[in-house]
Order: C-alpha cells, then sequence, then structure tokens
C-alpha cells in the first residue's frame, strides 16, 4: 500500500532527480537516473517498471528505471498535485499527447465491428484477462481453423503422383 509519506518521497525524488515524457509515437514514460541503485529499487516495487544498467555513463555507472505506458500515466497523475510548475507541465504536455494519439483509447473504445465487419456485440467479443484489447470471436476461429489447416499440411508433406 502506498501511504501518504511514499508519495511524498516519490514527487521528491523525481522533482530531483526524474523526467516525465511521451517518447516516440506510442508510450509515455517516467523516468529517473541515479548511480545508487537502491532509491530505483524502492520505485520499482512500489510502480513497476524496469531498471537499465549503463556502466560507460560515467566512472561508477549509472543506473536508470523507466516506467513506460498506464502505468506512467497512472504515476503521472497521481503525483501531479505535488510536483513543481516545470514537472507539471511536462506531464500534461506528455498525457495530452497520450490522449491525442491516433488509432488508441475512445477511437478504438467507440468501434461496433472488427475490421471483418463482425459486430463487436457481448456474444462476439473476446476479452482475455489482464489484456485491455477485444478480439473477433469469428476472426479468431477462422484464424485456428485456417493455422490448424497449414499444421495439418505441414504433417501430411507434398502428395506424391501414382
Amino acid at each position: 500500500m502506498l501511504t501518504p509519506t511514499f508519495l511524498g518521497w516519490t514527487a521528491g525524488f523525481l522533482e530531483g532527480e526524474g523526467h516525465f515524457r511521451f517518447h516516440g509515437t506510442f508510450c509515455p514514460q517516467a523516468r529517473a537516473a541515479q548511480v545508487q541503485r537502491e532509491p530505483l529499487d524502492r520505485l520499482r516495487l512500489a510502480f513497476g517498471g524496469t531498471i537499465y544498467w549503463f556502466p560507460k555513463h560515467s566512472k561508477q555507472g549509472i543506473h536508470e528505471w523507466v516506467l513506460n505506458g498506464r502505468d506512467a500515466i497512472g504515476l503521472m497523475m497521481t503525483l501531479y498535485p505535488m510536483m513543481s510548475p516545470r514537472r507539471r507541465l511536462q506531464i500534461r504536455t506528455a498525457i495530452d499527447t497520450w490522449r491525442r494519439r491516433p488509432g488508441t483509447g475512445v477511437n478504438n473504445r467507440n468501434r461496433t465491428h472488427c475490421k471483418k465487419g463482425h459486430p463487436f456485440d457481448a456474444a462476439n467479443t473476446i476479452r482475455w484477462k489482464g489484456r485491455p484489447h477485444r478480439f473477433c470471436r469469428i476472426c479468431v476461429k477462422a484464424r485456428a481453423a485456417a493455422q490448424r489447416q497449414r499444421d495439418r499440411h505441414r504433417l501430411q508433406g507434398p502428395e506424391l503422383p501414382l
């Protein structure tokens, strides 16, 4: 459980050692770099993410914690009231870019049919646990049948002339 004290420590640490951005075309990020790994381990245990090691960055090397995607957006929104105006601008820019990116978010949520034209209704929609995506049941079955046919053809080998 995240305590207000820990959130305050996180805001202060990221204020001094971190930054927030929208990386590339898909990915909101929260990042922090540090010679000592221990503070970054705290962040990783509390929020997730990955710690990278760059041995040639300085004499001692440097560790970098990176949190991507929706987890980074959640962290940004949680820490926003505790951050300085400069960091708030970074957070607002990253969140605005994330909300405006094409082909995701509201755009996909509002789709009523899959690419092949099948409806996304209760009977025809598959959702896998832990995944945000929807899949068309008819298309999934068709892909599985085509894969079985390809596998069957590979196992039987080429037909020999009589």
